[in-house]
């Protein structure tokens, strides 16, 4: 039976993981020291390997001839992983019975192996009750107990269990270890895929490699021979680069018979709106960077406001039925307030930051807006700031802090906090830096 590509090329060793040098380190230490603990939280984006290395080390935990703190993959406990390793999915298994079930079951050894694995897959799905029950066997477990937790959401996770883990970070994986991944996958498949599809699909990826083995498998089934961008495009239903060029062209005039007739066009082809969404807000999102790094002649403050539509777009979670008129409703609204109209007034650049003036500490406004607003704390990190005669000049990473920062109850905490520190009123203005 044919294995869908992510599943066939999972990785089965600590050295087959791709692009997560820190993790692997951390538990191979661990492993060939005999220092591996109970309880340990992966967390990262979905696709990036938070399951498939959470089985590497239930295998090398329990292998009886491990090989560096490697699975040897041959002997009796890595060739039946299943009788040590429960994998429970939290998001279908997350009542407080299941758990109960869980806790009295973790008790006994396995049949083989010297230590008894749980895997549960996106955590943060158990409900409050769930996680109260797992706590004690947590604070106290048997020695062959070890528990891997993996989520896409730590943060909704009871510190009580958070408290119990290690807990590891995994990253979002480069568009050029992507790149290098589907083109190894297709070697070893047997497929012909052009440098530029394979580009292609590793920055749609977006970091996920489930995500762009899941592009390479449909645009290969899709294709007649080598698989092209044009190939991939039309297998996942985006549209070709100068329609998206088209359509914004249509917002920046103000042309709102333009955006109607493209986007009516664009359905008659058959467009997945949902997928056009998310590829004008990638142009979008690039052009906006342009515009406030290089300053592209037009005006930041436009792409800034038609980001902004895209993003709430995408936030509403519009089903694919009703995404013409949801897009195009948006378009229209940008295109209300062009280039020339747009109310938004760009944030200047870091050249525009008087030489005079003098640095700001950002970290304590954390503190001051009450340390409830969790996410103020992580807009603050790697924001730079410097203040002269009343005026604040904030300058952020990347523009989807610059976003955050623009909206109103962002603001006003900005405005709070510095007004307290400087002890006067104050003028802010947002920006990007121009350090990468």
């Amino acid at each position: 039976m044919h294995q869908a590509l992510n599943r066939a090329h999972r990785p089965h060793r600590f050295d087959q993981v791709v692009g997560q040098a820190h993790a692997v380190t951390i538990f191979r230490n661990a492993l060939r020291r005999d220092r591996l603990g109970h309880a340990y939280l992966l967390s990262g984006p979905h696709g990036v390997g938070k399951t498939s290395l959470a089985r590497i080390v239930a295998m090398a935990a329990n292998c009886l001839n491990p090989q560096d703190g490697e699975p040897c993959l041959s002997c009796e406990t890595c060739l039946n992983a299943s009788l040590y390793t429960v994998e429970i999915d939290a998001a279908s298994n997350n009542g407080v019975d299941d758990t109960r079930d869980l806790r009295e079951r973790a008790q006994f050894v396995p049949p083989i192996g010297r230590r008894k694995v749980y895997i549960i897959d996106e955590a943060h799905a158990l409900s409050p009750q769930s996680f109260n029950v797992l706590l004690k066997i947590l604070e106290e477990p048997p020695d062959h107990l070890i528990f891997l937790f993996a989520t896409t959401s730590p943060e909704k996770m009871p510190i009580t269990v958070l408290s119990r883990c290690q807990r590891i970070n995994l990253r979002r994986f480069e568009d050029d270890e992507v790149s290098a991944q589907l083109t190894a996958v297709a070697g070893r498949e047997g497929l012909s895929v052009s440098p530029d599809a394979v580009g292609w699909m590793a920055k749609k990826a977006e970091g996920s490699m489930r995500d762009g083995l899941a592009m390479l498998e449909l645009a290969a089934s899709y294709a007649e021979d080598e698989v092209t961008t044009a190939d991939a495009r039309t297998a996942l239903g985006s549209v070709p680069e100068e329609e998206i060029a088209a359509l914004l062209s249509a917002v920046q005039a103000q042309n709102g018979e333009a955006v109607l007739d493209r986007t009516a066009a664009l359905e008659r082809e058959g467009a997945d709106f949902v997928q056009l969404g998310h590829d004008l807000l990638d142009e979008v999102g690039r052009r906006m960077t342009a515009a406030y790094r290089e300053g592209d002649g037009q005006s930041p403050a436009f792409w800034l406001n038609l980001c902004r539509e895209l993003l709430a777009l995408e936030a509403a979670g519009v089903g694919s039925q009703v995404g013409r008129l949801a897009l195009e409703a948006r378009l229209l609204a940008a295109a209300a307030f062009g280039p020339k109209t747009a109310v938004l007034a760009p944030a200047p650049a870091a050249t525009a930051v008087p030489a005079a003036a003098e640095p700001v500490a950002l970290d304590p406004l954390a503190k001051m807006s009450g340390g409830g607003e969790r996410w103020f704390a992580i807009l603050l990190q790697g924001a730079r700031a410097r203040h002269q005669d009343g005026e604040v000049w904030i300058e952020f990473p990347s523009p989807g802090s610059l976003i955050r920062a623009e909206q109103e109850d962002a603001r006003r905490l900005f405005e709070k906090g510095l007004e307290r520190m400087l002890g006067q009123s104050v003028q802010i203005h947002f920006g990007i830096s121009k350090e990468r």
